[in-house]
């Protein structure tokens, strides 16, 4: 068999089929778990956004960079709530 210009027809296997819904459930299941950023890379971020955080938010996390993550939890959390109740 010769295809159109000359050259031996070569045969190609077909490709493969692919699980689209197994690839996207694989996705789902990398992605739950998440990314971590640093300090500095989230703070890169955010001044790349034009978001800044306050002079009491900066002292507040550096505060808390020494409790467990339970505890800063509820020390962000407490924050919050004060902030709400100003308005």
């Amino acid at each position: 068999m010769e295809s159109t210009d000359g050259w031996p027809a070569r045969r190609v296997n077909p490709p493969a089929k692919i699980d689209v819904m197994s690839l996207r459930s694989a996705n789902k299941t990398n992605s739950a778990k998440g990314y971590v950023l640093g300090r500095k890379s989230f703070a890169a971020i955010s001044a790349v956004e034009g978001l800044k955080l306050a002079s009491s938010s900066e002292v507040r996390l550096e505060c808390t960079r020494a409790l467990s993550p339970e505890q800063r939890r509820a020390q962000t959390i407490r924050a919050f709530a004060e902030i709400r109740n100003r308005g």
